[in-house]
């Protein structure tokens, strides 16, 4: 790599780079010296409240406890990249090596997670997480590269002024995340994804969505909801409530709008024509995501 001539200069265009969250990663371990995972949930997650959170593993013998099972529409099985196992393996658990991916997408987090981090950062829900000025510089825009334009990509979050947001793909996930400057986040992750961006259509219907269902919304507790959150499902919608709240939302997810396969049997919620993972949370002033299964997925 390290004889490869750059695309460009750096700082005069943008292209988004994985790699350069993994070498983050490297960089957060030689400077502190305790290992990358280890130090972002003691430093980041903890005093965010944030307790489950963890990175994950490629092969299904090892899968923490309520995180989903993974589907992939490559057709088949393929060949595993650990050289100890000669049987074809599904995609998602053999098809990477998810260990390596630790700083740039190997998090395993359920949708109350996010949203709650997503409302820790700036404060939405005390104690703030970072300062004014440290949130400033993290979603600041680059006059250099993105001059004329209300979307860039800042600091690890894309920006459509005022919205920060981020969404993202790995082998059997996709993810969305939104966050807007009301003190409002939402979440929404599923445990399929398809590899061809021309069968990714759905996913704008599902943001669109929860923007519909955000709006529908005219009265937000003023306490924190994150301990108290109650889930009803069924098989072809999910209504979202707290008991003792006023506050109801609806979002209607057929099996004909949201691609993905049968989600195994748990201890949990399970559909039987959508996998997918959403709730309804309301913190401090408000947060917003939507809940069909309370397991955990890839980020």
């Amino acid at each position: 790599m390290m004889t490869m001539p750059l695309d460009f200069t750096p700082g005069t265009k943008y292209a988004y780079s994985n790699f350069g969250y993994c070498v983050l990663g490297r960089i957060i371990e030689k400077i502190t010296g305790v290992r990358y995972e280890d130090y972002v949930k003691r430093v980041l997650l903890a005093p965010m409240g944030i307790t489950d959170m963890q990175t994950g593993h490629t092969q299904i013998a090892f899968r923490a406890p309520n995180e989903v099972h993974y589907y992939d529409d490559y057709d088949g099985m393929v060949q595993s990249v650990f050289p100890n196992i000669t049987e074809p393996v599904p995609y998602p658990y053999g098809g990477f090596y998810l260990e390596s991916f630790d700083s740039l997408g190997a998090w395993i987090a359920s949708a109350q997670d996010l949203v709650q981090f997503a409302v820790s950062i700036d404060g939405a829900r005390l104690p703030a997480y970072l300062q004014p000025a440290t949130l400033t510089t993290m979603l600041a825009r680059d006059p250099k590269i993105w001059s004329t334009t209300d979307h860039w990509y800042a600091l690890g979050w894309q920006v459509t002024y005022p919205n920060w947001w981020h969404d993202g793909a790995i082998g059997g996930s996709r993810a969305l995340l939104v966050r807007i400057p009301n003190g409002i986040a939402w979440a929404v992750l599923f445990n399929k994804y398809h590899n061809d961006p021309k069968e990714d259509y759905l996913f704008p219907y599902v943001d669109r969505a929860l923007w519909n269902a955000f709006y529908q919304v005219t009265s937000w507790p003023s306490w924190d909801l994150f301990p108290n959150v109650i889930t009803t499902i069924s098989s072809s919608s999910a209504t979202l409530a707290e008991s003792e709240s006023t506050v109801w939302t609806t979002l209607t997810a057929s099996s004909s709008m949201i691609s993905s396969s049968v989600g195994e049997t748990s201890s949990v919620n399970v559909l039987p024509s959508i996998d997918v993972v959403v709730a309804l949370v309301a913190v401090g002033l408000a947060g917003l995501a939507i809940y069909y299964r309370s397991s955990r997925k890839r980020t």
